[in-house]
């Protein structure tokens, strides 16, 4: 994404104090508050402020890794983001993710305890809208928009900016960071992604072969 911006990402992520061969793995761990930092300058230096949000539209459930597949066999939806929550730190130690219930609706609001010396805006819109991918694959047919919910409030131009994804809905400016769903959606079935599941293995292979 930033060099589609028209900057150099390996610049960047060195001076965030982190290594481009550090990320060639996709499964390596890699401190959560200098990812912040890294996406928050990487914002400034890209002028954009929705970084975060564009970076997570490029991404797919696969960043969840293991994670992904294994809630996605999970008897409902439902029970898959039970699932996704009790394990949430093996994927990002320092968030956590409250059901709140709104009538006929519940809110999925993601609440982080971590901190960063440039903020950590961009990591909320990331993970945000990783959620709101996550949610989408889980359904896996069409539905009425999902609500994608910020607590931000970003410049005029770069709201209308945000990106245009089917099946979301952006909301600024509201009371927490998370998505919103109708309370009937958690009963439905996951949608199992068969191809997600032969990628993984393949790329596991490919790692073994490598470590080999």
């Amino acid at each position: 994404l930033v060099s589609q911006l028209e900057r150099n990402p390996v610049e960047l992520i060195a001076a965030a104090g982190l290594s481009s061969a550090q990320l060639r793995n996709p499964n390596t761990y890699v401190s959560y508050s200098k990812l912040a930092e890294l996406l928050e300058m990487s914002a400034v230096a890209c002028g954009q402020p929705l970084f975060g949000l564009l970076l997570s539209e490029l991404q797919t459930s696969s960043v969840l890794g293991e994670l992904a597949i294994t809630l996605s066999q999970q008897a409902t939806v439902g029970a898959a983001l039970a699932s996704a929550n009790r394990y949430l730190y093996l994927h990002a130690r320092g968030v956590r993710m409250t059901p709140v219930e709104q009538g006929e609706s519940v809110v999925l609001e993601l609440t982080f305890e971590i901190s960063s010396p440039g903020g950590i805006d961009q990591l909320i819109q990331m993970s945000v809208g990783q959620l709101a991918t996550f949610v989408l694959d889980l359904l896996g047919s069409k539905q009425e928009p999902i609500a994608l919910l910020l607590r931000q409030r970003p410049l005029r131009s770069a709201a209308s900016s945000a990106p245009k994804r089917p099946g979301l809905r952006f909301e600024f400016g509201t009371g927490c960071d998370g998505i919103r769903i109708p309370t009937t959606w958690l009963g439905r079935k996951p949608h199992f992604d068969e191809e997600a599941m032969r990628r993984h293995f393949r790329d596991f292979i490919q790692l073994l072969e490598q470590r080999y």
